[in-house]
């Protein structure tokens, strides 16, 4: 009666041990897998834009589309100028192309006139 005794303490403590083993081992795997890819990542060669890609396949778009999303949330008010812009640009490319031929002539700077379309609120 007793050797069965001690065997059913050992199996207990043994299978104590194997549960606090697979605690300490989920814990370190989950630190390991925060960490260390982000790690990789900063150790890559800029060029190889990872995280870049990262953080476009984050927000689940292409990375131009993630830039502008980023873009749009970090500061609305300069996304809205830096769009506008952009619209006031392609709008009056070919002006703006002419007056930077005839600055190039120059060798100096030139006045351009360009239309600027109201804009609805």
């Amino acid at each position: 009666m007793e050797l069965k005794l001690g065997s059913a303490r050992a199996r207990d403590d043994q299978n104590r041990w194997v549960a606090i083993g697979v605690g300490i081992a989920g814990i370190v795997a989950f630190f390991a897998g925060c960490t260390v890819p982000s790690a990789i990542i900063r150790a890559t060669p800029e060029d190889w834009l990872w995280p870049e890609k990262r953080a476009a396949n984050i927000l689940s778009r292409d990375m131009w589309g993630a830039g502008v999303r980023l873009l749009q949330v970090a500061d609305p008010r300069r996304w809205s100028e830096l769009a506008r812009a952009s619209r006031i640009r392609s709008e009056n490319d070919e002006a703006i192309a002419a007056c930077e031929r005839k600055a190039l002539h120059r060798k100096k700077p030139v006045p351009c006139n360009i239309e600027i379309k109201p804009v609805d609120p």
